[in-house]
Order: C-alpha cells, then structure tokens, then sequence
C-alpha cells in the first residue's frame, strides 16, 4: 500500500518495480489448497492461513486495493478475485478486533465494496455487521483481552471505530 500511495504522489516508476516484487513474493505464498495466502509463522511442516488483516487474504486485498487506483500497473485481477473470495467466504475464529477479527474483515468488505459493486458480497457484509453487533450484545462468549483491551488494533476501541466507519456508511 505504501509504494502504491508513493507511486501515485511521486510518479516515480522504481515504486512499480517494488510493487512488482513485492506481489510477486506474496503470490509465491498463495496456497491453492487453502485458497488463502499461508502464515509463514506456522512451523515449515504444516500449512497454516488466517483470514485476517494481519495474515491471509484481507490484508493482502487491502493492499491490492491501493494497487488496483495506479492505470499503469496490470496483473492483480486474480488476486483480488482470490483474497476477496476468501476474505468474504473464509474461515474465522470468532475474534472482533480490527487486527485478526471480524471488525477488520468488516472494514476490508467495505472498502472492497467500495470499488467493487457485487450485490452477493454486500448481502454477506451486511450479514457479518449483524453479526458483530449480536456478538458485542452477547458478549459472555467474548476474548476478554479484545474486550478490555483498549488498545486500537487488538481492542475493544478498534471495534468500535469500525462500528462507527459502518454507521457513518449507513446513513
């Protein structure tokens, strides 16, 4: 995301070259069989995915998201296609903070669904924002670090930033 946001303000071609390289190393990643890009911090023997921002696909369609704005850079169609697909039909682990969970993904659908209008991915996302709330009301079954956490990324403020980014959009 950050060669792309320099590319686009500088215009300096040496980012796309970077850009290049770096997609590439992370395609080199992309398991067919997960249909997600592997956590490289699973031991070498087992073949591990997260659907997050942290790890997996929706951090890595947020960065092709950035990628997709620049008219001369071509060849990332099929990665949106996968991290979208994952990002939208992929596993997860029952976590509501922005880094590893579901307020995260929730802001990657919306930026997603922002340059992407696919009526079947909005009915999921607006799915999974009834989901959070019903998870924040029946919060017994909460991480108590995410929820007393206050940190951004990892807690209960990152939540609710995301909640407000969604309302703010459903207005």
């Amino acid at each position: 995301m950050l060669y792309a946001a320099l590319y686009q303000i500088t215009g300096n071609k040496e980012y796309l070259k970077k850009i290049n390289l770096l997609c590439e190393y992370e395609n080199s990643l992309y398991s067919e069989e997960k249909e997600n890009w592997l956590d490289l911090r699973a031991p070498e023997n087992e073949k591990k995915v997260m659907n997050a921002w942290c790890h997996g696909a929706p951090g890595v369609l947020l960065a092709r998201l950035q990628i997709e704005k620049i008219k001369e850079y071509q060849g990332i169609e099929e990665d949106v296609k996968r991290a979208s697909y994952s990002l939208f039909y992929g596993k997860e682990d029952g976590k509501i903070c922005i880094c590893h969970g579901l307020a995260g993904r929730l802001l990657i659908m919306k930026k997603y669904l922002e340059q992407h209008k696919q009526s079947e991915f909005r009915e999921i996302y607006n799915q999974k924002v009834q989901e959070l709330i019903l998870m924040l009301e029946q919060k017994d079954d909460l991480n108590v670090s995410e929820t007393r956490n206050p940190a951004f990324m990892n807690g209960i403020s990152g939540v609710v930033y995301a909640l407000l980014k969604i309302y703010t959009e459903m207005k």
